[in-house]
């Protein structure tokens, strides 16, 4: 009985230790994600102004073409002496905590060249997103404090975990969502301990993103209505499917992208990052509303635009997103394909209104389905796509019909993963 007692004492103070190291990760981290939020809005803010100026004073388009092939020079300059700049971030924390790295680079000049790669990739225009790179500036934060406080190698992992789930809460205000990400898509196994400083991280940050950025949600779409619970709840299904093809057609693309930038041989990562630099120049210059990651897009989600204007919108957005998202540029995923899954939406939704199935009262409930849908089928990760979709919107009442479309995407894009189908695809 005694031995009991002390183990559940020395269990209690294990719990107190995690949880305050946690809370220090958390405002760590939280704060790295929160600025590196900021220095992206103003880097996209200002591209858009410049790409405004040089349309219009098309005489100083080689100064705008020099200085973007000098800045994508420099950013494959940072991507060539350190492996793990490059991307989104993501897939190097989980080798990185699998072990599979060794030898790297100090987590300082990471989360430095990281953070810099990505502010001048936004600002030339390039179509990729913060989610990505502010998990990853988070574990960089993590792993440097849990080498100082870290009283082990488990501990330290699970105090990395905490700092990428901050930095996801930060720049999306996620906190559920952020968990439930590292847990389904990094860790894919977890314990309780991993659980509970996930937790008190992302929820440190969410805190501190929310006195600086307020309440509203990043995607604020009125919704009003659910989806009544009638016969025409197959069109449901049908709208998984679509996503689902879709997500999985894109996840196809940019692994034909990737294939395609390392079969340039006569070029080096330095001079193979300036390519999707320049075709974003050009891109820039006649459909301006694509660049960067999508928030210009937004302002255009709604019934009112052309069906014509919405495919266009859609098809040059998801060629530049695989462009840009192929080569090694340091950028995120998530915001493109919410971008590229609200596009779905809206033009699955401007179908169902065209033939009479449902009225415009639900045209933005589709947008948000498609949207949680695409994301579940290009990430694989359905409980994160159904969370993260009612945290962005603040929109909760739509749970059964969510989960349909999620469950149906996921469902259809494993089955095409797990076949001989996708195989078959990727070889030839």
């Amino acid at each position: 009985m005694k031995n009991d007692n002390s183990n559940i004492a020395i269990n209690k103070i294990k719990e107190v230790d995690i949880v305050f190291k946690s809370i220090l990760v958390g405002l760590a981290a939280g704060s790295v994600s929160i600025v590196y939020r900021i220095a992206l809005s103003y880097a996209e803010k200002s591209s858009s102004y410049i790409y405004s100026f040089f349309s219009n004073n098309l005489i100083f388009l080689p100064i705008m073409f020099l200085f973007l092939i000098i800045m994508g020079y420099f950013v494959g300059y940072l991507v060539e002496s350190d492996d793990m700049v490059s991307g989104s971030g993501v897939p190097q924390l989980k080798q990185i905590l699998k072990k599979y790295f060794y030898f790297r680079m100090p987590w300082f000049f990471t989360l430095i060249k990281k953070f810099i790669g990505g502010v001048i990739a936004i600002f030339a225009g390039l179509s990729l997103g913060r989610g990505g790179p502010s998990i990853h500036l988070g574990a960089c934060v993590a792993e440097g404090l849990g080498n100082k406080i870290g009283k082990n190698g488990m501990q330290r992992k699970i105090l990395v975990a905490s700092g990428a789930s901050a930095g996801l809460a930060a720049t999306f205000n996620v906190p559920i969502a952020a968990v439930i990400f590292i847990l389904e898509e990094i860790f894919e196994d977890f314990s309780l301990a991993i659980l509970l400083s996930t937790i008190i991280g992302a929820g440190i940050a969410d805190f501190i993103s929310k006195k600086i950025f307020g309440l509203t949600p990043i995607f604020n779409f009125p919704i009003n209505y659910t989806i009544p619970f009638d016969n025409r709840y197959i069109m449901l299904i049908v709208l998984g499917l679509v996503v689902g093809i879709l997500g999985v057609f894109f996840n196809l693309t940019l692994v034909k992208m990737q294939t395609f930038y390392k079969q340039l041989n006569f070029l080096n990562k330095r001079t193979k990052i300036i390519l999707p630099f320049i075709i974003t120049g050009i891109i820039g210059l006649m459909y301006p509303i694509v660049i960067g990651s999508g928030n210009r897009i937004i302002e255009y989600l709604n019934i009112e635009s052309a069906i014509n204007f919405l495919l266009i919108v859609l098809l040059v957005k998801f060629i530049l997103s695989i462009i840009c998202l192929g080569s090694e540029t340091p950028g995120g995923i998530f915001f493109p394909t919410f971008v590229i899954g609200a596009l779905i939406g809206c033009i699955f939704a401007y179908m169902m209104i065209k033939y009479g199935l449902y009225s415009e009262l639900f045209f933005y409930n589709f947008v948000i389905l498609a949207m949680a849908g695409y994301l579940t089928s290009v990430f694989r990760t359905p409980i994160t796509g159904i969370v993260l979709i009612m945290e962005l919107t603040h929109s909760f009442e739509h749970w059964p019909s969510v989960i349909i479309v999620c469950i149906v995407a996921h469902i259809f894009s494993q089955y095409i993963y797990d076949s001989s189908l996708y195989e078959k695809i990727i070889a030839d």
